[in-house]
């Protein structure tokens, strides 16, 4: 093969991968990102401009119009207990929208608001094996919002017990044996998380 005909197949080469990821992006920006907050249905209708602690953290659902790029769109501050992955960010339901990850080293990240609940979560194909997490809001009363982590890993699925959230402006001192109980509810979570991340590793490494 010719120098020439080599920097040919070169630049061939170039602007396939151009076009792939030209027509990815342009997938992922005209990917559903709204959310029909007129709806009755909508969890984020009834409780947009609401705020909740659950005796240590404090969240709020935001009021919002147009696209949703981002979780930070919805809820604030920033999860602590969710990170976003590379890829997408889907609103879902979106029949358009992939959520297949067959590729290597990707993933999106999704919100779901149905009439009584609000799912944040993300799914990614890492260097060896498919992962998931997310955090699932819905209501027990008029004043008491429930949430619950689940995560998918090497191993089986799991999910942490619920944690009860109140009214910002609820008086806490007579709830404080829920609050010690969220505390320890997060704390399991993140202690069996941290079991699978050394369980997984000596699977995978031998260690």
């Amino acid at each position: 093969m010719t120098k020439f005909n080599s920097m040919y197949l070169n630049i061939k080469r170039f602007y396939f991968i151009t076009l792939i990821v030209s027509l990815c992006s342009f997938y992922s920006i005209n990917s559903q990102k709204t959310i029909d907050v007129n709806s009755e249905l909508s969890f984020l209708k009834k409780y947009a401009g609401t705020s909740w602690t659950n005796g240590t953290d404090t969240i709020t659902f935001k009021n919002f119009s147009g696209a949703i790029e981002d979780w930070s769109d919805i809820v604030s501050p920033k999860m602590w207990y969710l990170h976003s992955v590379d890829g997408v960010f889907y609103v879902l339901p979106c029949e358009e929208c992939y959520t297949g990850n067959e590729c290597h080293m990707c993933g999106y990240n999704a919100i779901k608001s149905s009439k009584d609940t609000l799912e944040l979560f993300w799914e990614y194909q890492n260097d060896f094996y498919a992962e998931g997490e997310g955090v699932k809001f819905y209501f027990q009363s008029k004043d008491i919002l429930i949430s619950k982590i689940t995560r998918g890993g090497y191993f089986n699925e799991y999910s942490s017990n619920e944690v009860q959230w109140f009214p910002l402006n609820t008086n806490l001192i007579s709830k404080q044996e829920v609050v010690n109980k969220n505390k320890k509810v997060l704390e399991d979570f993140f202690k069996q998380k941290e079991i699978e991340r050394e369980e997984t590793e000596k699977e995978l490494f031998d260690y």
